[in-house]
């Protein structure tokens, strides 16, 4: 028998059962399908495990099932149970993947599939177990490259169709999302994204990254401006950044023009409203010790439209008086009405001045 397989975790076993798109795979990666091993538990994990009826449909799982009675499940335990041991006793590391782990270890023609990114990150980084992550490395096949190969081989849209019901899982609901799948190069600089954030948690040379040969493959670098990657995860070794470099960019409805109503940068100073005879909108110069300014405008001259409050207009004044004429007072010129509205002021700041402030 030869000592070449494909190793399939439960979770991409629920993937590529559910989509209907294992034997594509295999064929991408030249294996037949006598040459699949899964885990014995699987089958049980598929029926009654709370984590995949919670995430999946009913039908995901029936499919994912029957692809699972038809695939050989593994007999062979690890040879080295210190080995096993080692990788059970890591927290984000369960014991079926520790048995898939512990084999790929063990067996230089096995190739393992899995989605935990948990698990390859702790394989990948964890110090107690540093020697096995030599001897995995280039041989871990992750959600992102199976999309990458089948996205390259079937094309964008047909794959998003294959993994329509699979969408409630998170990676699957991004990367394959309507708007993703419209374009081929779209969809492949996605996952290319979430591959190099993963590339650079576990390290160089870790994961097993296949090579598009497909129209897909022409370039990674985006040509349509209506793709915004900032919902995607940066690219290694990038910040998340828009295309445009910093440059603001508008809403595609709104306005068209970068400059179009823009806002000034900083503050402009304008010069305050001054209406003709409504005096002042605020203080003219500085303010005077020992008196408070308790109005805008207070001590400007009083027009024809600004009296104290109660009083009549200009021009109904006594000037035998120096107080306000009655209905049946004559009105007075305007020349001794100028007289006394002047000597009114007077009389008033005069008594302002002696009083002081109030307390």
């Amino acid at each position: 028998m030869s000592d070449r397989l494909f190793l399939i975790d439960t979770d991409m076993l629920v993937m590529l059962g559910g989509s209907g798109t294992l034997a594509d795979v295999l064929a991408s990666l030249d294996f037949e399908p006598k040459q699949c091993r899964r885990l014995a538990a699987a089958t049980e994990q598929l029926r009654r495990g709370r984590v995949f009826k919670d995430t999946y449909a009913a039908t995901v799982l029936q499919a994912a099932l029957r692809t699972a009675h038809a695939i050989a499940p593994l007999t062979e335990r690890p040879a080295n149970p210190a080995t096993f041991d080692a990788l059970a006793a890591v927290s984000d590391i369960d014991l079926g993947e520790a048995e898939l782990f512990a084999l790929l270890a063990e067996h230089d023609g096995h190739y393992l599939t899995t989605g935990d990114k948990r698990a390859l990150v702790a394989l990948a980084t964890r110090k107690e177990i540093a020697e096995l992550r030599q001897l995995v490395a280039g041989r871990i096949i992750c959600l992102e490259s199976v999309l990458k190969l089948l996205v390259d081989r079937n094309g964008a849209n047909a794959t998003a169709q294959a993994f329509r019901a699979l969408r409630t899982h998170r990676t699957i609901g991004v990367l394959l999302s309507e708007p993703q799948a419209r374009s081929d190069e779209v969809c492949l600089h996605g996952i290319d994204s979430y591959l190099n954030d993963l590339i650079k948690k576990t390290g160089e040379g870790f994961l097993y990254l296949p090579q598009a040969t497909g129209d897909g493959a022409k370039t990674s670098e985006l040509e349509d401006e209506d793709h915004d990657p900032r919902r995607l995860h940066p690219p290694q070794g990038q910040a998340g950044q828009h295309p445009h470099r910093g440059a603001a960019r508008l809403r595609r409805r709104g306005r068209e023009g970068p400059q179009d109503h823009a806002l000034s940068p900083r503050p402009v100073a304008r010069p305050a409203a001054c209406l003709e005879g409504q005096g002042r909108t605020g203080p003219e110069g500085p303010r005077r010790p020992r008196r408070a300014r308790l109005h805008p405008g207070e001590d400007s001259p009083p027009g024809d439209y600004r009296r104290p409050c109660g009083t009549p207009a200009l021009g109904c004044e006594s000037p035998a008086e120096g107080g306000w004429a009655t209905e049946n007072s004559s009105p007075s010129s305007p020349t001794s009405t100028a007289s006394t509205t002047t000597s009114t002021r007077r009389s008033i700041s005069t008594s302002t001045s002696k009083a002081g402030p109030t307390a």
